[in-house]
């Protein structure tokens, strides 16, 4: 059973100890280290007291040896008992008044207390575990400069669960279990960033334990991701918020530089935990801003946050229900912590004026998209752009308009006087009487679906001829697009938008084409990759199935319809003789009737003869302008440009001796090779070379080696060589006169060693130039 068990700071003495204090010991108890007991006597199996029968009872260890004595007192009361202090012991033992003997135990509390995490940062959570030997007792908790009621709001105690003490610094728990597990809210409106010790002590025993942790300041942002945001009116216009650590803010948006602006508040609340990058976006809907009275909640939105627009402010005079739209305009945006008056950051929403740029007209196969599965994103990856559609095929309208995001949603939203946003078909051949047809998209019109791509400033209306009833083959129709002034952006008549274009219905058309004999038969070879071919108008990436009937089997190849108008199939036809006949079909995979048949004959394939060896020669040297005691290199090089292997024998001469040679060269087509050797120490002359390729001379030259210039260059020289150079140029005047006069020309290029004619001219006007600098 329990007994009265007194904290050591309440056990000062038998005065204090009142008979409401005492309680019994009964056999087998079990005690905590650390209480102090107040004992009567001994409580019996009938329930009765036997009271102790000495002045003195004996505290005996599991060996009956005597571990003190113990004085019985009497209280004010009259009341007899003794006080034993359980903190030294731990184990089995007994107590003995030499009449009774009672056994007991006295147990370690074994008190821990740990949080999940060392370190955390304010306003998060961090699990707290507090373990004891010991189940339903009374356990203190204390941490420093924190209130005991704010502890227990922190680990999330009913009232019913604690006290607290007149200083309210101690929490007191009051029936603690050995394992107690709390998850600890560290609010930064208690908490600050510090390290903190949680210390318990139960009540009645003094065992302790700490835990400790350490908070941290939060990694906190409030700003806008853009210093402008930039948006069409008429449109949603995403604006985007780097936020961490904050759940609220308030957001004012205001127009710029008017004397009457429009202006926005908002409040944003429980902002998702989990934002992907950190980012929160709130859609503005330009279409709905000034509408507060009646859709409040449409204006701003969000998926990752509650969003309350408090109010609007609105100009003079504007009436949203008469066709009044905030204008284009800049406007200014501030963002507010929560309550506060002064804005963490700034931006700005630059508001344009919409408009309708184009409209472009697409076919597509009905293999390669599902109506009833359309999307924008890739509804145009197995489209091609053009103005013909062959029955069956999808024909799909992209309109190109801006600042329609915000109000139009559906096939509802189209041919209304509310949003004067308007799209129909019709026939280009006007009727003598009447009017012509025409097909009017909307809700109800039956093979035309709307595909929403408005927030990329363009949707898209896919049609299916088949179910539009008033579409024959054959005929002419306009796609047309219009804004009128029903709609609230466009002010009058003037200012209408209309976009159009035409196209042509057409029949499915498929043939086959080639080369035909008289008899209207089709020519193909006998090739290992035979080519046959069709031409169609049907939408390319339609798949088309050739038919090959000859006198031994069938086969079947497919292939795709290419942006040519052509379907190209390769066949291997290579064991069939010249003459043979087969049966071709071609057939449209879409629409089976749409197909061409025709009688093939084998022919013999044009083989080409491959091209005849050809070796090109090429002899170089290096350096190209030797001088006297350069080693000069010489290079022989062979290419085949021919398709056939070639073969010759060589043989470089050079100043009389064979310096190169080659009795069999042979190089397959495309082939190259090269052969070199080097002259070593050249002296001073001209050298007449030759290069023989079987017994002929392929090319032949003359190298010069210039004698080198061992003179010192000097001022004076340099003088003396700039008179020489003019008396140079006179003579070489007279001498071109006399040629002029008459004088033939010997015809020889070998005239200046090393050199042409143009070198050499240069040579001595870079003299003459250096000269003259040096005299200046």
């Amino acid at each position: 059973m329990s007994v009265v068990a007194m904290s050591a700071a309440f056990a000062g003495g038998a005065a204090a100890v009142t008979n409401d204090d005492l309680d019994t010991i009964s056999e087998g108890e079990r005690y905590w280290q650390g209480e102090v007991l107040y004992l009567e006597g001994i409580e019996e199996d009938d329930g009765t007291t036997t009271e102790w029968d000495d002045d003195e009872v004996a505290l005996l260890d599991d060996d009956d040896s005597l571990v003190r004595e113990i004085a019985v007192r009497t209280n004010d009361d009259g009341g007899d008992y003794i006080r034993l202090n359980t903190e030294s012991l731990d184990g089995s033992y007994s107590l003995d008044d030499n009449t009774n003997t009672v056994n007991f135990s006295v147990n370690d509390q074994d008190l821990g207390a740990e949080f999940s995490a060392d370190n955390a940062t304010l306003d998060s959570t961090v699990d707290l575990d507090v373990t004891s030997a010991r189940n339903n007792y009374e356990l203190n908790l204390t941490v420093d400069d924190v209130d005991a009621d704010d502890v227990a709001d922190a680990l999330g105690l009913e009232d019913a669960e604690y006290d607290t003490d007149s200083d309210n610094e101690v929490l007191t728990i009051l029936e603690a279990s050995s394992e107690e597990e709390w998850e600890v809210s560290f609010d930064s409106d208690n908490f600050s960033a510090e390290e903190y010790d949680f210390e318990f002590e139960a009540v009645d025993t003094g065992a302790e334990a700490t835990a400790t942790i350490n908070l941290q300041d939060l990694d906190s942002t409030l700003l806008f991701s853009e210093n402008t945001f930039d948006g069409t009116e008429g449109d949603i216009v995403d604006i985007t918020f780097d936020i961490e650590n904050y759940d609220a803010f308030d957001l004012t948006l205001e127009e710029e530089d008017v004397d009457d602006p429009y202006q926005l508040n908002a409040s944003i609340t429980h902002i998702d935990d989990d934002l992907e990058d950190d980012q929160l976006t709130l859609q503005f809907n330009t279409a709905e801003a000034g509408d507060f009275d009646s859709n409040p909640e449409d204006i701003l939105t969000s998926e990752d946050a509650d969003v309350d627009v408090t109010d609007e402010e609105l100009p003079s005079g504007f009436d949203y229900d008469d066709g009044d739209r905030i204008a284009p305009s800049d406007y200014e945006l501030e963002l507010f912590e929560e309550g506060e008056d002064d804005e963490d950051d700034v931006a700005f929403l630059a508001l344009q004026e919409r408009s309708s740029t184009d409209l472009t007209n697409w076919i597509a196969s009905s293999d390669d998209i599902d109506v009833d599965d359309l999307d924008a994103d890739d509804l145009l990856d197995d489209a091609t752009e053009r103005n013909t559609v062959a029955e069956g095929d999808l024909l799909i309208t992209q309109v190109e308009a801006d600042g329609l995001n915000g109000y139009i949603s559906d096939a509802s939203d189209f041919n209304t006087t509310e949003n004067g946003i308007y799209f129909n078909i019709s026939d280009t051949d006007d009727p003598r009487f009447g009017e012509g047809d025409y097909v009017v998209f909307d809700n109800d019109a039956d093979g035309m679906h709307f595909v929403n791509d408005l927030e990329n400033g363009q949707f898209f209306i896919v049609m299916e001829d088949d179910e539009i009833d008033q579409l024959e083959a054959d005929e002419t129709w306009e796609s047309s697009f219009e804004v009128t002034e029903d709609n609230p952006y466009v002010a009058s008549e003037d200012d209408e938008e209309l976009l159009s274009e035409e196209f042509t219905l057409e029949e499915r058309d498929l043939e086959v084409t080639g080369e035909f004999d008289d008899d209207d038969a089709l020519l193909v070879e006998n090739s290992n990759e035979a080519e046959l071919t069709a031409e169609t108008n049907v939408a390319p990436g339609t798949e088309v199935e050739y038919r090959l009937r000859h006198a031994t089997g069938v086969s079947y190849e497919y292939a795709d319809v290419g942006h040519d108008n052509q379907v190209t199939v390769e066949v291997d036809l290579s064991d069939y003789e010249a003459g043979d006949e087969f049966d071709l079909r071609v057939r449209d995979q879409v629409e089976s009737s749409n197909s061409d048949s025709v009688e093939a004959v084998i022919i013999d394939a044009d083989e080409e003869e491959p091209a005849e060896a050809n070796l090109d020669w090429n002899v170089d040297v290096d350096p190209a302008e030797p001088v006297e005691g350069d080693d000069v290199d010489v290079t022989v090089s062979a290419e085949n440009l021919g398709d056939e292997t070639g073969s010759a024998a060589y043989e470089f001469v050079f100043d009389g001796d064979t310096l190169l040679s080659g009795d069999d060269v042979e190089l397959e087509g495309g082939e190259s090779d090269s052969w070199s050797d080097t002259v070593e120490d050249a002296p001073a002359g001209d050298y007449d070379w030759e290069l023989i390729v079987d017994g002929d001379v392929e090319s032949e030259g003359t190298l010069t080696v210039e004698e080198a210039d061992d003179e010192p260059a000097d001022d004076d020289a340099t003088d003396d060589d700039a008179a020489d150079d003019d008396a140079a140029d006179d003579d070489a005047a007279d001498d071109d006169a006399a040629d002029d006069d008459g004088e033939a020309d010997d015809g020889d290029d070998d005239g200046t060693p090393g050199f042409g004619v143009a070198v050499a001219v240069v040579a001595l006007l870079a003299a003459a130039m250096l000269a003259l600098r040096r005299q200046n």
